[in-house]
Order: structure tokens, then sequence, then C-alpha cells
């Protein structure tokens, strides 16, 4: 025996006496262990090589920047990249064929551009030769013109030194007219243009073009006054400055407005909220559009209860008539896309809650069918 095989031996006889083992059950641990030493060594070898490899390609690519730039730099990269799956697809021998085929492609598309190349030149050798023979052809025609156009030009050149000398002569006594014209022209420009005075306002002024207003726009009583009050207060000169003057004058206006029917807020409510129901908007919407018209309470519910109001029970509710407006309007529910999905249901729905409709009539108008909601839009018109 050896020492180092009788160190061994005595090292897994201790061990079984001390962890009570089989001492075939040590040696076999201790194989394993020796195997694992030498795997990872070798893993750590495989680590280095992969680094350093790694290390190579960064110079590599570093190098290949700093001579073609970024996207030339990539440009290799990829055909690496390429290359490698190409060889691992096909192998090594597949990729010298496809690379042999790919140069008797280039050297046919050279020759081909070889082939048109020369039918260029050739073209423009015809052209050169034809536009020089056309030359010569118009040599002798411009030698025998040429006299005559020298005459031509010598008579022309004196004709223009004859008319200059005129000219010169007449040019003492044009200077000062035009002299006199750019001053008259340079004090026209300076002169402010004079501003139309226009007539002071009175109450006959006031009144006509309070019937020019309204013939042109409605208006309620309040939103009148507002409007004539202004006109009173932007105007650049007036009969009288007293603001009870100015009170008297616009009373006089609406008074004329009201014997000749411009001015009546209750028709003017009422047809405000009609349009408002065949636009597609609910009550509570309505109310507030009407009192931004400065239309008094009186007005606006007497307004609403006529065109909001359901008679009989077989009458079609005024809200779900305006719903069904707005939902043809906005091409929802049944004028709109079938099979929609829960998202855009509720968009619907919030389009419909944004007209000021509650969810039981937005719902109502979005489920039901084409043949009903028709029908509800027919017995809303009668």
């Amino acid at each position: 025996m050896y020492p180092s095989q009788a160190s061994s031996s005595q090292k897994i006889a201790q061990q079984t006496n001390a962890e009570g083992k089989d001492w075939r059950t040590v040696a076999q641990e201790d194989q394993t262990r020796k195997k694992e030493k030498l795997k990872s060594e070798a893993n750590t070898e495989q680590n280095t090589d992969k680094k350093a490899s790694s290390m190579q390609v960064l110079m590599q690519r570093e190098q290949a920047v700093k001579e073609q730039g970024w996207r030339g730099a990539q440009k290799v990269t990829e055909a690496d990249d390429q290359l490698k799956d190409q060889i691992s697809e096909d192998g090594w021998r597949g990729y010298r064929l496809s690379e042999e085929v790919r140069a008797l492609k280039e050297q046919e598309r050279q020759e081909k551009m070889a082939i048109k190349s020369a039918k260029r030149a050739r073209k423009a050798e015809q052209a050169i030769a034809s536009w020089e023979k056309q030359k010569r052809n118009r040599k002798g025609t411009y030698q025998s013109s040429q006299k005559s156009h020298a005459d031509k030009k010598y008579h022309a050149n004196k004709k223009y030194h004859s008319s200059h000398q005129n000219l010169t002569d007449q040019h003492d006594t044009s200077s000062d007219l035009h002299d006199r014209k750019s001053y008259k022209n340079r004090h026209k420009a300076t002169k402010q243009k004079k501003q139309k005075q226009r007539p002071p306002i009175s109450e006959a002024w006031l009144k006509s073009a309070g019937i020019k207003y309204l013939s042109r726009f409605c208006a309620s009583e309040q939103h009148f006054r507002f409007t004539m009050s202004q006109k009173i207060k932007n105007a650049e000169s007036r009969e009288s400055e007293d603001p009870n003057v100015h009170k008297q004058w616009i009373d006089a206006a609406v008074l004329l407005a009201q014997e000749y029917g411009f001015l009546d807020d209750q028709k003017y409510a009422s047809a405000l909220a009609n349009s408002y129901k065949r636009k597609g908007l609910a009550k509570a919407i309505v109310r507030q559009k009407l009192r931004q018209k400065k239309l008094s309470t009186q007005h606006i519910d007497q307004a609403l209860e006529e065109n909001y109001k359901q008679d009989d029970s077989t009458m079609i509710d005024p809200n779900l008539f305006a719903a069904a407006r707005a939902a043809k309007q906005k091409r929802l529910g049944p004028w709109g896309p079938k099979n929609i999905d829960y998202p855009t249901l509720q968009k619907q729905l919030a389009k419909l809650a944004r007209r000021g409709f509650n969810y039981g009539i937005a719902k109502q108008v979005l489920q039901a069918d084409l043949e009903e909601a028709e029908r509800w839009l027919l017995e809303g018109d009668l």
C-alpha cells in the first residue's frame, strides 16, 4: 500500500467511525465531491473564455464604429448575425453553394447594367451627331443673315441716341413738374381722413335702432333693454346725459316693439323650448338654457309645461321623444352599430347623460328596436 492510499483509507475509516456510515458510501461521496470540483473549474474556464470573447467582440465593434460610423457598424453586426443563422440552418456546404449562386446573380446584374450603360452612351452619341449636323446646316443661313442683322442693329442704335438727346433737352422742364406732383401726393398721404360726424342719439333714433335689432334677432325684454342701454353707453354723442331720460327712451322703445309684436317673452320662451326639445335636450337642460336668455321663471315654467307635458297615459313621454331625437342625431342605440361591447355602451349612456337624461330613459332608448324608436319619433311629432 502506498502512503497516500493509506492516508485516504485511514480518513475513510475515521469518518465511518465518527458518522456511523459504511466506507463505500463515504468513498462515493468523496468521488462526487471531486467531480463537482472539476466541473466548477471547467465552468470557470468557460466563463473566462466567454468574457474574453465578448471583450474581443466589443473591441471589434468599437473599432468598426470609429472606422465606419454607427450605422456601418450596425450593418456589419446584422450581416454577421444573418451569416450565423444561415450557416446554422443550411450548414457550411449549403452556405457556400448559396454564396456561389449569389455571386453568379451579382455578375449577371453587373452585365445587364453594363449593357444598359452602353445603350445610353450610344443614344447620347447619336444625339450629339444629329445636333452637330443641324448646326452645320444652319451655318450657311446664319452667315447670309448676319449682314442684315448688323444693319438693323446700327439703325436701332442711331435712333436710340437721337431720342436720348431730345430727352436730355426736355429734362430741365419736366423735373420741376415731377417735383411738384410728388410733393402733392406726399401731402395727401400725410393728411388725416376726416371722420364722419354721427348724429346724437335721441328717443326716435333708439326706437328705430331697436326695431332694426329685433328684425334681425329674437330677444327677451330684459335682454333687449340691456342691448339698448349698451347702445346709449357706447354712443359718441347724446341729446341728454341724464340716466332717467335714457330709461324713458328705453321704455318707449320697448312699448313700440311690443305694439308691433316684436317682443313677447311667452312666445319666445315656448318657441325656444320646442326647438331645444327637437334638438334632443332634456327638460332640466332646457330650463337652464332659458334662464341664460334672461327669461322670467313664470314664462319658463309655462313654456316647459306646454312642451314637456303628458296629457294621457297613451301619449309618449316628451323626455323619451327628446332622447330618441338625440340618439338619432348622434347615431346611438338602434341607429348606431349593433352588438356593441360594454365600454361603448357606457360611452353612449354618458352622451345621453350629458344632454340631461336619466339612466332609465337613456337605457330604454339604447335597448329599443329601430321600429319602436321610429314610432316614438312619429308620436312625439304629432
